[in-house]
């Protein structure tokens, strides 16, 4: 048994019991005999239980042993069924990512999910795999468990850390919130339950609607009003997007959608997928449904009430969401893209508005913005720099100040009249230069020579090689949810087993001849 052979077996969920069978006819069709070979399920067992650990341990030392310069942690739970019986109990995904990438270091069961034992077991992890003093910052979905400013899992967290640490607020869930509340806006839906009505009714009326009855941007004219002025902008947006990779194909769906509602043609033609899965959680799911609706509005009968909020949310999503969507991971462009964005949502009522103070330096690299306000930015960090090196002392009060800014409605239009983003910044800003270990030399220089530096230019892709959504760990409640109920009902060995499987997919991300010619290197 091979480290590969075991690797593979795993990863593809093939029991030891199925592996005999798999195995002996392999080695049949080799014209072999099965005889003059150990193949039986507890030799199989033994031998990849074994190679698990030897590969997790190794996978260990081999990541410690890069000495990263910092890491950030991201983080997520999912109840799940227990290793030993049905009782649900709650996992912990546990991942860093660096500029190089990113490493599960475990899925830890936590006996009830409280704050405490979120922050513990992050800790623990991170001290397992020697990292504690290599953490800067945190990703997390913004719910009250987490971003708690007494008692959230990050702020404990900290604490046990006992240094200042940047938080990121994954921008993904931030900007599903903010959909969230387009939907309750427009009152599309009454419902507490997880089905939508008029998504179910859609779907089952899908098998009598004729698809090619289209109607796009300019056969509603409060659409067309609100949508004409920045079309143009939009479907090149869109045109330009479509032609990336996507991590989902949902992604890509919504996409074509826009164009098509824009009055284009994507790639792949004018096509309307069946309608999928949706329930209240399904947040992509939702805009696909409504887009899709409005596009084939005539098709359902739907009432008026229903058709103007169909408008009002196809409006929001193809002016407004689209955009900011596809965006929120670019890391030196969030700053200003956040603030465009709160421009854009004044127009809308909310409640409050909450930007990140500590991520407003990362407009410093958004070459979209001027020289001259980069170089406010750039002489206003520089004070902040003689001032603690002057007043050393300083530095602690400094770092005691919030960690992210919340505007009340009232406040939002003196807020935007204010000299952004050069006004968010603080001593915690400028700290970015040491916390990601990166140069600040060229702050002393002209904005219009950073380009021809090659310091900026380093600091440049550091900033932007940070992952601000916490994609990574909803990918490892995916891993942990796959092979829950796989193979083993060890603790021990369910980890070693999520970190081969980690380690396969890596290697052979692809299902080519090019790829699965790599070597398994363990």
């Amino acid at each position: 048994m091979t480290s590969r052979l075991s690797a593979a077996l795993d990863k593809c969920k093939v029991s030891d019991r199925d592996a005999v069978h798999l195995l002996t006819a392999c080695v049949e069709s080799l014209s072999l005999n099965p005889a003059n070979y150990i193949i039986n399920r507890t030799s199989i067992r033994n031998s990849r239980e074994s190679i698990r650990k030897e590969i997790t341990e190794k996978f260990r030392s081999d990541f410690v042993s890069l000495n990263v310069d910092f890491v950030i942690v991201h983080w997520d739970t999912k109840l799940l069924p227990g290793l030993t019986n049905q009782k649900k109990v709650s996992r912990l995904p546990v991942i860093v990512s660096t500029p190089n990438g990113e490493q599960l270091l475990g899925v830890p069961e936590i006996p009830s999910g409280t704050r405490s034992e979120i922050s513990s077991a992050v800790y623990d992890s991170l001290e397992k795999w020697s990292l504690l003093d290599k953490v800067q910052g945190f990703v997390f979905d913004t719910t009250a468990s987490n971003t708690g400013r007494l008692n959230g899992a990050s702020t404990l967290l900290e604490q046990k850390l006992n240094r200042d640490i940047i938080y990121f607020a994954c921008r993904h869930h931030v900007s599903e919130l903010i959909i969230q509340a387009a939907f309750n806006e427009a009152k599309l839906y009454v419902s507490s339950g997880p089905i939508i009505p008029i998504f179910k009714r859609f779907q089952n009326s899908w098998n009598k609607i004729d698809k090619t009855k289209i109607l796009v941007w300019n056969t509603n004219k409060n659409f067309e009003k609100i949508i004409s002025p920045i079309r143009e902008e939009i479907v090149s947006f869109c045109l330009k997007k479509i032609t990336e990779d996507h991590p989902r194909d949902d992604y890509k769906e919504l996409i074509e959608l826009v164009i098509i509602i824009l009055g284009e043609t994507p790639p792949g033609g004018m096509k309307i997928r069946r309608p999928g899965a949706c329930h209240q959680a399904r947040w992509m799911a939702k805009c696909i449904y409504c887009l899709k609706i409005f596009l084939l509005r005539t098709e359902l009968k739907i009432k008026k009430t229903e058709e103007n909020a169909i408008v009002r949310i196809s409006a929001f999503i193809v002016k407004n969401y689209i955009k900011y969507w596809f965006t929120v991971t670019n890391v030196s462009e969030a700053p200003f893209n956040d603030i465009h964005f709160i421009r854009t949502l004044n127009e809308y009522k909310s409640d409050e508005k909450k930007l990140q103070m500590q991520c407003a330096v990362f407009a410093i690299f958004d070459e979209r913005i001027s020289f001259d306000v980069r170089k406010k930015m750039a002489d206003k960090l520089l004070k902040y720099q003689e001032q603690i090196e002057l007043t050393p002392a300083l530095e602690d009060e400094f770092l005691s100040g919030p960690k992210k800014l919340c505007l009340k409605l009232e406040d939002v239009d003196e807020f935007l009249n204010k000299e952004l983003p050069v006004n968010l910044l603080s001593y915690k800003s400028y700290k970015i230069f040491k916390r990601f270990g990166i140069s600040s030399e060229y702050l002393k220089m002209n904005p219009t020579t950073w380009n021809n530096n090659f310091a900026y230019q380093s600091a440049k892709r550091t900033i932007d090689s940070l992952q601000i959504v916490n994609d990574t760990a909803e990918r490892g409640v995916k891993l942990m949810e796959d092979f829950n109920d796989k193979f083993t009902k060890n603790e021990n060995q369910k980890q070693f087993l999520l970190q081969v499987i980690q380690k396969y997919r890596k290697t052979y991300e692809k299902c080519t001849r090019q790829v699965l010619s790599k070597p398994f290197e363990d």
